[in-house]
């Protein structure tokens, strides 16, 4: 299986993709997309793309065709500016969901947040509250088997 996983050098994307290239060695090829520089596989197992030296998403789909995508990017920070976290939780978001232009849909999983059911949402809880609004959206168009 091919898996793309985004933000692999937070917590949630480094756990994931440890369990996906070290633990299954073999069953995935995985494909890193991380603005960090996240534990890299002694065995050359994994592929990482660097986010500030990347290639458009659209590229990156083109060329690789995951059948999986783990949407773990995101940026969590207290200290960050309203418009910094809109930019990096929902631009990015919007730019990898419009990136998608497979003849089959891929599977997208949006890791999305406990604070987002929260009465009174901080930026960030709004930034998922639109994320997951997008992936459903996206998904009810066939355009991704969104989760």
């Amino acid at each position: 299986m091919k898996i793309l996983i985004t933000g692999e050098s937070g917590f949630l994307g480094s756990h994931l993709s440890k369990q996906l290239i070290w633990k299954k060695e073999g069953e995935h090829q995985v494909v890193c997309w991380s603005r960090g520089y996240p534990n890299r596989d002694p065995a050359g197992k994994e592929q990482i793309v660097n986010f500030h030296t990347s290639y458009p998403f659209r590229d990156l789909l083109k060329d690789f065709h995951p059948d999986v995508i783990y949407h773990c990017a995101a940026n969590p920070s207290t200290a960050a500016t309203p418009q910094d976290i809109l930019s990096s939780n929902i631009d990015l978001t919007l730019d990898l969901l419009n990136s998608i232009d497979q003849p089959r849909a891929p599977r997208f999983i949006f890791i999305s947040s406990i604070v987002a059911g929260m009465q009174q949402p901080s930026v960030y809880a709004a930034s998922k509250i639109m994320g997951e609004a997008l992936v459903m959206r996206y998904s009810s168009e066939g355009k991704i088997k969104g989760l």
